[in-house]
């Protein structure tokens, strides 16, 4: 119980999950009377569903978690080469490159402003990925953490900024991010980092996209 209590006041933990300790403890308690009285037997995942289920309702009314925010708008754009943003925005573009056969990837980034400048870049690879889907949640949150996980970070993380857009573009449009990731799946290329500016070897294509005039 000491246990319980004091995970609940952890400002860390989901609290729809750290909250909802009470209805599970009685919907144990239910299952438990069930099976005594009734000899009907409740498997783990339905007393945990109806308890989950409960505590929802009981904090949403009572406003100790907020509604979920609203699904994100993913936007399809059709043109075959880098664009810079907006004049005032940052534009990032992130890449995977998942190798079925042994389950490596290469993830990376590269935020660029609206001169097509580079600011930053990174790249990491990774390990015993099991599919693309996997692959592509590695590249948008760059962190090795589960599929549920990952996109709760990225989720918090948009919501950080005033105004954003999640735009899929061809890889025409995406080959400076896709090159990064290529890269940190050669062996000599494996360690990760985070640098100012893009990647040197890759300095007269970042220069060539941000002299064209759209």
């Amino acid at each position: 119980m000491y246990h319980l209590l004091a995970n609940s006041k952890k400002p860390s933990l989901n609290p729809k999950i750290r909250l909802a300790f009470p209805w599970i403890l009685w919907q144990i308690w239910m299952a438990r009377n069930l099976f005594c009285f009734e000899q009907r037997r409740l498997n783990a995942e339905a007393v945990i569903d109806k308890a989950m289920e409960e505590a929802a309702v009981w904090l949403h009314l009572h406003s100790f978690i907020p509604d979920d925010p609203p699904e994100i708008t993913v936007e399809e754009k059709t043109s075959q080469a880098w664009e810079k943003p907006p004049l005032g925005y940052f534009k990032c573009n992130a890449s995977t490159v998942w190798e079925a056969q042994t389950g490596n990837v290469g993830a990376a980034w590269i935020v660029r402003d609206s001169f097509g400048e580079a600011l930053f870049h990174s790249r990491r690879s990774f390990v015993g990925i099991r599919s693309q889907v996997e692959a592509t949640m590695i590249g948008m949150a760059s962190l090795p953490w589960s599929l549920n996980s990952l996109w709760k970070r990225f989720r918090r993380a948009l919501d950080r900024f005033e105004t954003y857009r999640v735009v899929r573009i061809n890889d025409g449009c995406n080959t400076i991010a896709q090159n990064i990731a290529e890269s940190a799946l050669q062996v000599q290329w494996q360690q990760s980092y985070l640098a100012r500016n893009g990647p040197e070897w890759l300095d007269a294509r970042i220069n060539m996209e941000a002299s064209v005039v759209v």
